[in-house]
């Protein structure tokens, strides 16, 4: 690697850790007969590794952004529809699945054996009551001090982590599940597909929040994003909206990449705030990514991918 200033790389690795950006700098290193060898391809400079650094982080701070309305929203559409169920129903196993809840509703009884998940509603439900009362923001310390513990579901569903708004979608029985996906304006899937297609659905939506959800946690740890593998991928489905329809064609190797999970961002946002500037400010992004020399299809992104309407 060459390094032209050596005050500049010493500027860099105190506000980098050496390791963090090795991570940077590792697609740049020679491969020879398979092995990664430690000398660095033709051409690879220290500003050069900076600027896929800089790249990464507005992806990152891009991805959050995006991740945040989905989120905002999810919590709205959980809360309302669990809430039609009573102000508590959130701790009720019987408006979820069995697999969730252990909630036989065959045989009309709570029944452990029952539960595939080791009791996954009673676990979500423990670990919501700990978080509401470590709570500290204001509109929680008014409800707690004038009605008291426990919280209601349209209160819980704004305080929550994100990896526990998915549960109980995921948790819900189809009907309530439907209920949120028509809140996240997707109804078309259904018009265009009919037949069990809303089953089918609302497991996809269960896939892709659990997808953000691991994309949320990569981008609240700083974790690299440009090139890195996800281990929880978007569903290789033909059932999915027109926009992210070619997710379809994609690849193994190309669903382990970041490009599936900001399709999905970009769908989401575009449905929920159609005036939404998201999808093209990403495009903006991947124009700068341009600069740094590598390719865009190191990150999972498809040919002519500029052209899908889910960008337009």
């Amino acid at each position: 690697m060459v390094i032209n200033d050596h005050d500049y790389a010493w500027r860099l690795l105190a506000k980098v850790a050496y390791y963090r950006l090795s991570g940077y700098w590792y697609p740049q290193r020679i491969i020879t007969g398979g092995v990664r060898k430690e000398q660095f391809l033709p051409g690879t400079t220290l500003e050069s590794i900076e600027a896929i650094y800089l790249f990464d982080k507005d992806l990152r701070i891009h991805v959050f952004k995006g991740i945040e309305i989905v989120e905002v929203a999810l919590r709205a559409a959980l809360g309302n529809v669990i809430g039609k169920h009573g102000s508590m129903a959130h701790t009720d196993p019987t408006i979820f699945r069995t697999k969730f809840s252990g909630y036989d509703r065959a045989r009309g009884f709570y029944d452990p054996k029952s539960n595939k998940n080791n009791n996954s509603h009673q676990s979500t439900i423990d670990s919501l009551e700990r978080k509401t009362r470590r709570a500290r923001h204001d509109f929680v310390r008014h409800i707690k001090d004038k009605y008291g513990l426990p919280l209601p579901v349209w209160v819980v569903t704004e305080v929550i982590d994100f990896s526990d708004l998915s549960k109980l979608y995921e948790g819900l029985l189809e009907e309530d599940q439907w209920n949120v996906v028509k809140k996240f304006n997707f109804e078309d899937v259904v018009d265009k597909n009919p037949g069990g297609a809303s089953r089918k659905f609302v497991i996809t939506l269960a896939n892709w929040l659990e997808v953000l959800t691991f994309t949320r946690n990569s981008c609240a740890h700083h974790s690299r994003m440009w090139n890195a593998n996800f281990t929880r991928q978007i569903s290789a489905t033909k059932l999915l909206p027109e926009e992210v329809e070619h997710l379809s064609l994609t690849t193994d190797a190309q669903r382990a990449r970041i490009y599936p999970a900001l399709v999905v961002i970009a769908c989401i946002i575009k449905r929920i705030e159609p005036n939404t500037s998201w999808h093209r400010e990403l495009v903006t992004l991947m124009n700068k990514f341009a600069e740094t020399g590598r390719n865009e299809g190191e990150m999972g992104f498809v040919d002519n991918w500029r052209s899908k309407s889910v960008w337009a």
